[in-house]
């Protein structure tokens, strides 16, 4: 085949016959650059948290913890700066987004790396977990409730008051097997935990 020849052939008999092949193929492989690109880009957080609550509908901004978290915690992962990824998940039944909440914090319980939760009574009451799935708070120094040592009962956020939230909501952190949690790298998000629990404490 000559070079004059070929773009003949690549459009009456390549492309006719494998177009939508080929467009696939480079779709799948543009998806999977992008993802890896991606990743390397992404800012990988020092610590991870998330506030969850129940049938209150309003942007939430977690912002007043933020701020101080980030003059307390600790670089970790040594990129020079402390990157923090708090998610406030409101559960509006009423609302695809709040089923859509729902499904990610139930992903996210399983996520290794993300150890805190404040959490308001109904969806501590929908967990239906019990103190082994959390971690006594007096290991970590922090003040519990007299006969559910795994939880700290805390004042909602300002802007859940401001929405009219006055019941108290609760700090747990999730309790890993003994073998990750002897892992260095979870002993420091531990040791995260602890401070930015006592960041809420300040601010309650």
């Amino acid at each position: 085949m000559t070079r004059k020849e070929f773009p003949h052939w690549f459009r009456n008999t390549f492309w006719y016959h494998y177009k939508w092949h080929t467009i696939a193929i480079l779709s799948a492989a543009l998806m999977v650059v992008s993802f890896i690109v991606s990743m390397l880009n992404r800012e990988l957080p020092d610590f991870s948290y998330v506030l969850a609550y129940e049938g209150v509908v309003g942007e939430i901004s977690t912002d007043v913890w933020d701020d101080l978290a980030r003059t307390a915690l600790s670089d970790i992962n040594g990129d020079g700066k402390v990157v923090l990824f708090g998610q406030a998940l409101c559960f509006d039944d009423a609302s695809e987004l709040g089923y859509a909440s729902r499904v990610k914090f139930m992903t996210q319980l399983a996520d290794d790396s993300l150890l805190l939760f404040v959490l308001d009574e109904a969806t501590l009451r929908d967990l239906d977990r019990q103190g082994e799935d959390f971690l006594p708070l007096s290991e970590l120094g922090l003040p519990a409730e007299s006969d559910r040592p795994w939880l700290l009962r805390v004042e909602p956020p300002a802007l859940l008051r401001e929405l009219g939230v006055d019941s108290d909501f609760y700090l747990c952190i999730k309790a890993l097997p003994p073998k990750k949690r002897d892992r260095p790298e979870t002993q420091a998000l531990y040791e995260q935990a602890a401070v930015f629990a006592n960041i809420i404490l300040e601010t309650s």
